[in-house]
């Protein structure tokens, strides 16, 4: 049976790029005050996760990112779809009504 396919919403991106990553990790990684403050002490990845996702723009590629103990799991960074914009983002639910994968369409 071919998976059920849902709109889940749409993501804007505006440069160029996407990072996916567990949402718990954000603040502990990068806080939401680092944008501004990049010699920030208490969050000492920020720089190096901002600068690692900021080269897929010029790769053009999908990027692992790892934890500052340097196992992956971080996050994946993918750029290089064609830039700027709004893209639909779907959910695909097996039998049991578990999702089993997340699709972005960039086309």
């Amino acid at each position: 049976m071919k998976p059920e396919r849902i709109k889940a919403g749409v993501v804007g991106v505006d440069s160029g790029q996407l990072v996916i990553m567990d949402p718990c990790y954000l603040g502990l990684q990068v806080g939401p005050d680092d944008l501004d403050y990049p010699e920030d002490p208490d969050y000492p990845e920020h720089e190096r996760c901002l600068d690692e996702v900021s080269t897929l723009k010029v790769e053009g590629t999908a990027k692992q990112l790892n934890y500052q103990m340097g196992h992956p799991g971080l996050a994946v960074g993918v750029a290089g779809f064609g830039g700027d914009g709004t893209y639909p983002v779907y959910i695909e639910k097996g039998e049991d009504g578990r999702v089993q994968r997340v699709v972005i369409e960039f086309e």
